[in-house]
């Protein structure tokens, strides 16, 4: 009984001895080797598990250092086509203004060519006409469909006043055109020294104080002399190829003719009313008037150029 006891108390100090000190858990009794005259009691060894509390399972962390939810998560293209979404390339629909006569026949009724004056010059010729007494299957063009050029919003309609007659303007955004379509557009567009001085009697740009944001233009198309009012508002929305009146012979003109003029001016721009050389013609008709023709805030280019450049480059 000696024996075992001085043992088992040299055992337990062992084990408080390696507990204090950091012993290694897997120290088990039965390395405790006594003298020859001992007996030995075999002691079963511990393992590690029982030494060491089980934690409960958590998941395991990312080592990424960003946190990413899954709805923020990088999406596949489902197809190779989404990838060309940020291109800057435009579809342009561009349609001829008669229906019925297709745009490479546009120059054989061309009866009155565009002709620049200069800055601040009512005369000269702000446009082109299209006119015919006869042509192909055509009798005459009073009363053939005009035609939206290009999808865009209605700018301004006006009910038979002069010098127009019944007329719309819709406007075409130049980021609808592709690249090299909008740099031929401007090439010739100056916006220095504005308003343009002009013999006309204009009376003052009061409601139209603008600095032009040239990242911020749009092709305003004029469609005049229409046989009726346009049955359209302001801000509505046209669609290139779609019937917007029918030829006609009003407001200053000598026979049935389109009169079409295409302008560069500051986007979202709208004109309720417009007139001259009239007495009847109010303040406000002949400022928008003069803002159109000759401030040149609106800058004219030649129709019939960016037609050829259209189908020279479609």
């Amino acid at each position: 009984m000696k024996r075992i006891s001085r043992v088992a108390l040299i055992t337990l100090f062992l084990c408080l001895a390696y507990t204090f000190s950091g012993c290694n858990s897997e120290l088990h009794l039965n390395s405790i080797q006594p003298s020859a005259t001992e007996p030995i009691i075999m002691v079963e060894q511990v393992s590690k598990q029982e030494m060491v509390p089980i934690s409960p399972t958590f998941p395991a962390l990312s080592t990424n250092n960003e946190t990413t939810k899954p709805s923020e998560a990088t999406k596949v293209p489902e197809n190779k086509n989404e990838v060309y979404f940020e291109s800057k390339s435009a579809i342009l629909n561009f349609s001829s203004p008669l229906q019925g006569i297709e745009l490479e026949e546009l120059e054989l009724i061309n009866s009155n060519p565009f002709v620049y004056a200069g800055p601040g010059k009512d005369e000269g010729h702000h446009g082109t006409d299209f006119s015919f007494y006869q042509y192909k299957t055509f009798n005459q063009i009073e009363n053939l469909p005009v035609l939206s050029i290009l999808d865009g919003k209605v700018r301004s309609v006006i009910a038979n006043r002069p010098p127009y007659g019944n007329m719309i303007i819709i406007e075409t955004a130049l980021t609808a055109f592709p690249d090299h379509f909008q740099k031929k557009l401007v090439e010739n567009v100056v916006f220095e020294n504005l308003p343009n001085y002009t013999n006309l009697n204009c009376p003052s740009y009061s409601s139209f104080n603008y600095e032009i944001d040239k990242n911020s233009l749009s092709l305003y198309v004029l469609y005049a002399h229409l046989f009726d009012v346009p049955g359209f508002n302001i801000d509505d929305q046209v669609l290139s190829g779609s019937q917007i009146g029918k030829v006609g012979n009003t407001g200053s003109s000598g026979n049935p003719h389109l009169h079409l003029e295409f302008r560069i001016g500051p986007s979202d721009y709208n004109f309720p009313e417009m007139a001259h050389y009239h007495n009847s013609a109010t303040d406000q008709e002949m400022e928008n008037y003069c803002l159109w023709r000759v401030s040149g805030y609106f800058s004219q280019i030649d129709p019939m150029e960016m037609i050829q450049y259209y189908l020279q480059n479609r």
